[in-house]
């Protein structure tokens, strides 16, 4: 494709509107859609309203009861496992998706919800400490690996703050950070537990792998007890809620459907290490992620938090994530990556909507590493980086909440990782294009040592605030961040990156405040 002249207007509010009218209109047919898979095998019902374990769970009327009977059953190709419509499963350990099998919803209604969070509700799970406005949570989350990475109030209406301790002792959030009910600003110091909590919905989890008595949750709630503050309050700890489990003789995830499931408060939604031949579909994803995954960056100055609503962490051959919301994702939405020498072949990420979240689709991969056939097309990414993704660790040159926090938060699409000449890496028959990419809290798209020969970006619309940051970085041969205006916008296009893409610019916070349009009564929570 011909380098093309540059496109860069004013949006009008027809404009905008017709776009967000499409996001939430492609959201809502996600959110509603109706089960139609096709099964040619053994149809198995599950219930966590009406179902028994001892039942044959042959049919609705007789459908087994938990995620333990499912784990515990093996399945054959071809086999159906039918969560019921509006029914919930808090989960301890994570479902098993056998290959060959297909795992859905029936009866009417809401799509079933696997829950990987812990009900804290209760005045009874709070206790006072010493320190002022500090609460303890009286039980133990059994987080196995993994730390509480966010706190949900009243179904998103307030979350919680993530405090923890750098490598270098001082705490984690700098900046100015925004909890659903107000902004704050808390400097860096240092770290000394729940003494270091000060600011409403702050909170420590301290918790030892090893040793289970270790396990204590610290939250500061500047109104009194949590539990009579707020009438839900859950704990997102668990890890993958549901995970392509790969066959032992093969060790590959294969010909698995995932359809019509709603994931909520899980590390993960759906994860994998090596998947081929398989979709998730029709799937919703709310309040994934936060934890700490314990490795270092930026020289050892902060800790990485992490979790994706869909990822592959390992080799890919035919991956389809298509018609999928999510919405509160804290890391990524749709992703194949690995920092090996790994191949991705014939992932479709389409017709997806992704809202404020930190980043719609992530694709990267190690030194000596393919990727071949990547579509990439047809998806919303709206609102990115506003709400609680606002928190990943902050730049200090980026203190205030219209400078996302971390630079690559509020990115459209993170990509490449390596660059195209590293020995033994191979980029091939790669496409970004049609994807509608609506505001973001930093920049429109993060990709790093993204080249001609890389990914193939064009015919995208991108609408943004005007004064942000387009995002690329170490792009040769600029090798800097482009500013979204004209100036910038030609040079990107005339280096090969974005042909036929269409820029649009308005106001700055054409809708008010940007980082509330993610509270419950926003139009556009869904």
């Amino acid at each position: 494709m011909e380098k093309n002249q540059i496109i860069y207007e004013l949006a009008s509010d027809e404009l905008v509107k017709k776009y967000l009218d499409e996001s939430q209109a492609l959201a809502k047919e996600i959110i509603n859609s109706k089960t139609n898979v096709e099964i040619k095998g053994t149809k198995y019902y599950v219930s966590s309203s009406e179902g028994d374990d001892n039942n044959d769970g042959l049919s609705p009327a007789t459908a087994w009861k938990s995620i333990d009977k499912l784990n515990n059953t093996k399945f054959a190709c071809g086999d159906g496992v039918f969560f019921k419509r509006g029914d919930e499963w808090r989960y301890k350990d994570a479902l098993n998706a056998q290959s060959g099998v297909t795992y859905s919803a029936y009866g009417e209604g809401k799509k079933p919800t696997l829950n990987g969070s812990v009900d804290a509700s209760s005045p009874d799970d709070w206790e006072k400490t010493e320190y002022e406005n500090v609460w303890h949570y009286t039980k133990k989350t059994g987080g196995f690996t993994y730390n509480v990475g966010c706190i949900v109030f009243d179904g998103g209406r307030a979350w919680g703050v993530l405090v923890t301790p750098t490598r270098n002792g001082l705490t984690i959030d700098r900046g100015c950070v925004f909890n659903g009910l107000e902004y704050y600003e808390n400097p860096v110091e240092e770290f000394k537990g729940p003494a270091s909590l000060k600011c409403n919905l702050e909170f420590h989890h301290s918790i030892d792998n090893e040793d289970p008595t270790v396990d204590d949750l610290w939250l500061y709630c500047k109104d009194g007890n949590p539990g009579e503050v707020f009438k839900t309050i859950d704990l997102v700890d668990r890890g993958i809620a549901l995970y392509l489990n790969p066959d032992k003789e093969t060790n590959w995830a294969s010909d698995i459907v995932v359809d019509n499931i709603d994931f909520y408060g899980a590390c993960f939604g759906v994860g994998a290490a090596n998947v081929r031949n398989s979709v998730v579909q029709y799937c919703t994803f709310r309040w994934i992620g936060g934890p700490v995954q314990g490795v270092y960056f930026f020289g050892g100055d902060s800790w990485v938090r992490y979790g994706n609503a869909i990822e592959s962490f390992g080799y890919s051959d035919g991956f389809i994530m298509r018609y999928n919301y999510g919405t509160h994702v804290y890391d990524c939405c749709w992703t194949v990556q690995h920092s090996g020498a790994v191949s991705f072949n014939d992932v479709q990420i389409y017709k997806n909507v992704a809202d404020f979240s930190n980043t719609g689709p992530e694709v990267w991969i190690g030194d000596g590493g393919h990727i071949t056939n990547l579509q990439i097309h047809d998806n919303y990414n709206r609102f990115i980086g506003y709400g609680w993704s606002h928190q990943r660790p902050s730049v200090p040159s980026l203190n205030d909440k219209k400078a996302d926090g971390w630079i690559g938060a509020g990115g459209t699409f993170y990509g490449a990782y390596v660059t195209h000449e590293s020995e033994g890496s191979k980029f091939e028959n790669n496409d970004v294009y049609n994807n509608i990419n609506l505001f973001a809290g930093w920049g429109l798209s993060e990709a790093k040592f993204v080249h001609p020969d890389t990914y193939n970006f064009h015919d995208n619309i991108c609408v943004m605030e005007e004064g942000k940051m387009f995002g690329l970085w170490d792009l040769p041969p600029a090798g800097r961040l482009y500013k979204y205006d004209k100036a910038d916008l030609t040079e990107l296009v005339e280096n090969g990156i974005e042909k036929g893409t269409d820029f649009y610019y308005t106001k700055p916070e054409p809708f008010g405040d940007m980082y509330k349009l993610c509270l419950p009564d926003s139009e556009y929570m869904l």
